[in-house]
């Protein structure tokens, strides 16, 4: 099955029912999911990093050898057992651990402070409510590539596939069709078979022969007969026809 990529329009084979965007593309995405353009807050340059970078390597190492180097000239301050004032409240606490700053009454509240805080900052890097606008302008006015007929549609939804109900069937059509194999009907009984032709059946409910066909993974209905000779000769004539088209 040939598609039309979502994001450029180049034609490509699928490798799953549900990929829209050719190998190009979809690299792209993946690289602009996890890495991003960053500022680094020392020097000001402009750097590909992950959402939580602050600093370009170079700036990076220089703090790190600083903070390493500090820790160095001043020592333990402080050990196991000793006490301490809480950064947050001021209270005395018994230091349990080395990275310990809040007393218990504060630990809690300190962590959900300091996760509000980020989040805040995260928000007003990525330019805050004007980002959000902008966000969802692009989402409104991005025009988007029907994989099916190729055209251009501005979508009214937030995550669009098809540029109307008749591509979205032909589509749904085809992905039965993807799976190799789903295409020809069955021409042997199966051995659990009591009419001796495949795609004809007792019907208990109705008390007559019931005979179908299976094309492209769609089961079709040939009706049901008072006797077991017209339900095999409506199924033979059904396998005629499928092998005729499918020949043609």
């Amino acid at each position: 099955m040939v598609r039309k990529c979502k994001k450029c329009g180049k034609e490509f084979t699928p490798n799953s029912p549900s990929r829209y965007l050719c190998d190009e593309c979809l690299e792209k995405k993946n690289i602009t999911n996890i890495f991003r353009e960053k500022t680094c807050q020392i020097c000001g340059r402009k750097i590909d990093g992950y959402i939580a970078t602050k600093y370009c390597p170079e700036c990076s190492r220089e703090k790190r050898n600083e903070r390493q180097k500090t820790y160095r000239q001043k020592g333990f301050t402080r050990h196991i057992g000793d006490v301490d004032r809480c950064a947050r409240c001021g209270a005395e606490y018994i230091v349990q651990s080395g990275a310990q700053k809040y007393c218990k009454l504060c630990a809690k509240l300190a962590a959900k402070e300091n996760d509000h805080r980020q989040a805040v900052e995260y928000y007003h890097n990525r330019g805050g409510k004007e980002k959000s606008i902008e966000n969802a302008k692009k989402i409104k006015e991005n025009a988007t590539v029907c994989p099916v007929c190729g055209k251009l549609f501005t979508a009214l939804k937030k995550n669009p596939v098809y540029c109307s109900r008749e591509c979205a069937e032909v589509a749904k059509n085809s992905e039965i069709k993807y799976f190799k194999g789903a295409g020809k009907p069955r021409m042997t009984p199966a051995a659990t078979s009591k009419t001796g032709t495949s795609g004809v059946s007792w019907s208990k409910t109705n008390r007559k022969y019931v005979a179908r066909i299976t094309i492209d993974g769609v089961r079709r209905w040939l009706g049901s007969f008072d006797k077991l000779e017209d339900a095999v000769k409506a199924r033979k004539e059904a396998e005629e026809k499928y092998l005729r088209g499918e020949q043609s």
